[in-house]
């Protein structure tokens, strides 16, 4: 676009000097030309010599010269409004260039975030599954601990079976109801406490995924509506071409016409 607007200053400046040149050749021409007729040498008859008026000479070439220039000066206004219009366009080309740059910009943090997301999710999922590791190998260790207490306290009641039978037997009959009630609580608040942190969990993981999947759903219009100005940028681009291409033949049109009414003129 920059050589186009150069090569409109270069072809205007010659066009004017130009015109300039062959008006003032014009007037020369016609101030220098003896428009007188010589006499003749008499013949018998008498011929009237005709006398051409040298102002009414000048004044149809200042004529001439002013409709060339003001033609001149109406050719200038209208390549000078052409250009006022495609340095508008070029300006609207390249704030689009710009909205379009900030948008990328944009697509690339809503892609990160989303990103970041899905990342959160899974650290979170296997923090989840860790944890439900550990409670299981805990449960485990329990049960074995409880395992080998039972057997401890067995042992310890069987010695004591011989030397206090009935009371012995008392005792622990008495020992596993009270056990077997505190287990059955504890076992029954353990797993009200884990269904509560699964609940948890699963509702932090769904959040999660429908915050991913927003964020995809808005990458995908972003890229969509990036794509759209793209297609509009090339277009007014194709239009700054054609417009370029008209001006270039209007003003070797004009060219042409200059040069053959010149030739005319002083022909």
């Amino acid at each position: 676009m920059k050589d186009n607007k150069k090569k409109r200053k270069e072809y205007t400046k010659p066009i004017a000097i130009s015109v300039g040149l062959h008006a003032l050749l014009v007037v020369a021409l016609l101030w220098g030309t003896d428009f007188t007729m010589s006499k003749p040498e008499p013949t018998g008859q008498m011929v009237q010599a005709v006398v051409i008026d040298p102002k009414l000479v000048q004044q149809q070439a200042k004529e001439i010269r002013q409709q060339r220039e003001k033609a001149a000066k109406k050719e200038q206004d209208r390549l000078d409004k052409l250009r006022r219009e495609a340095e508008q366009l070029e300006k609207n080309r390249k704030a689009e260039e710009e909205q379009i740059r900030k948008l990328k910009e944009q697509q690339a943090k809503d892609a990160k975030a989303a990103r970041e997301a899905e990342a959160a999710r899974k650290k979170k999922e296997q923090e989840r599954e860790a944890e439900e590791e550990r409670t299981r190998k805990e449960k485990e260790r329990a049960a074995k601990a409880e395992k080998e207490r039972k057997a401890k306290e067995e042992a310890v009641r069987k010695a004591e079976q011989q030397r206090i039978a009935k009371e012995a037997a008392a005792a622990k009959a008495e020992q596993e109801r009270v056990a077997r009630e505190k287990a059955a609580k504890e076992a029954e608040e353990k797993a009200r406490r884990e269904r509560e942190a699964a609940a948890k969990a699963e509702q932090e993981r769904i959040a999660k995924e429908k915050a991913a999947k927003e964020a995809a759903e808005k990458a995908r219009k972003e890229k969509e509506r990036l794509e759209r100005l793209e297609r509009e940028r090339k277009e007014q681009e194709a239009a700054l071409d054609d417009i370029f291409a008209g001006l270039e033949s209007e003003t070797s049109a004009n060219q042409q016409a200059q040069g053959q009414f010149v030739a005319d003129e002083v022909s």
